[in-house]
């Protein structure tokens, strides 16, 4: 078993004689150490604090950082030759300077999951709630359009969460645009291929939409996030943190999520949504894909780079920390930018604003 430099007892912390005991069983080493960011990807590795055990005896790398306030737990699957390691964090929300083996147990209620059964279960009702409220609006029909808004925001929500946690972060917004893309082309016909509450606020407000089918819409895609979320979560048994990136500050990451849900909203509207276009061009679905590039890019490295309020509720379901403060910021920030996006549209184009096309439901149909 390899052992880090550096002695401490197992005794000093109350939860090391635990990890020994399935260091023994399970031919694990077990790494403790504080989340250095919001994101679990790049985490420097002075930010953590290691305790590999043995059957005979447990070390410890002293601390240099306590940046962070989620535990971070890390299994080593040592193999018997000892040439090479595999790395799985799981994130549970605990209290750094106060932690004990009950507090542990907690965290890893769902045996390992990264959430804890209360709060899936308390998310899985609000999905289920906000699905539910969808399908009265429509009052039972039509419901293949909220059938298409479900799955392509549950997929967009399981692929941004597969890869910020185990994606490479060179492609990993290439693999999230593709995934839009594809769903675009795949369910545009069906209901529009919006996978996202500002996309349809934007399209309601250029009066593309009814309002009945935006809030049944916007329903679905919330529903759908939550659940994305949780799933990729459960899957991968950690999350990661809604909020800002490196030291910027709230503002900062809201204007950045308010300029690229602007341009991703008036870039559907122009490509997909105008009378021009609308039906006539096959590229609006890569067009809108490469929006999600520039911004992913552009502001990933800022605010995260959600641009989706689905996008945002799925994350703060699976969150091991308190971020409904941030949720509240980047959706307002969503919305603001939607709006403008709207409004960008009519001033470009004012012959869409003509008395036949209002309150129309959009259709990306060929």
């Amino acid at each position: 078993m390899k052992r880090l430099h550096g002695a401490t007892s197992c005794s000093a912390i109350s939860v090391r004689p635990l990890f020994c005991l399935l260091s023994v069983i399970t031919d694990h080493t077990f790494i403790i150490g504080t989340e250095a960011s919001s994101s679990l990807i790049g985490s420097p590795r002075e930010h953590w604090h290691d305790v590999t055990c043995d059957p005979n005896d447990c070390a410890t790398e002293p601390v240099t950082s306590q940046l962070g306030s989620a535990l971070l737990i890390q299994s080593h699957v040592i193999d018997s030759s000892a040439t090479h390691s595999k790395k799985q964090a799981v994130p549970v929300p605990l209290n750094q300077d106060n932690f004990g083996p009950e507090q542990l147990a907690l965290g890893l209620a769902a045996d390992g999951l990264g959430i804890s059964v209360v709060t899936l279960g308390v998310w899985h009702t609000a999905a289920l709630t906000l699905v539910g409220i969808a399908a009265m609006i429509y009052n039972g029909e039509n419901l293949h359009k909220l059938f298409a808004e479900f799955i392509g925001t549950f997929m967009l929500l399981v692929s941004f969460g597969f890869n910020v946690l185990s994606g490479d972060p060179t492609w990993g917004v290439i693999s999230i645009a593709c995934t839009l893309m594809v769903l675009v082309y795949a369910l545009g016909s069906v209901s529009g291929g919006h996978f996202n509450p500002a996309v349809s606020v934007a399209v309601g407000l250029a009066r593309k939409m009814t309002w009945k089918d935006v809030c049944a819409y916007v329903c679905t895609q919330c529903a759908a996030g939550i659940v994305g979320g949780l799933t990729y979560a459960v899957v991968l048994g950690r999350t990661f943190n809604l909020g800002p990136t490196g030291s910027h500050s709230w503002w900062e990451a809201g204007l950045a999520e308010f300029i690229y849900t602007c341009l991703l909203c008036f870039v559907v509207l122009n490509t997909a949504c105008s009378k021009r276009r609308s039906g006539t061009d096959q590229f609006f679905g890569v067009a809108i894909a490469f929006s999600i590039v520039a911004g992913g890019y552009g502001a990933g490295a800022i605010s995260g780079g959600c641009f989706n309020p689905a996008v945002v509720l799925g994350i703060m379901a699976s969150s091991s920390g308190n971020v409904f403060g941030w949720c509240i910021v980047y959706c307002a920030f969503q919305v603001w930018a939607a709006a403008l996006a709207a409004e960008l549209f009519s001033l470009c184009r004012p012959e869409e604003l003509s008395a036949e096309l209002e309150d129309q439901p959009v259709s990306w149909a060929s």
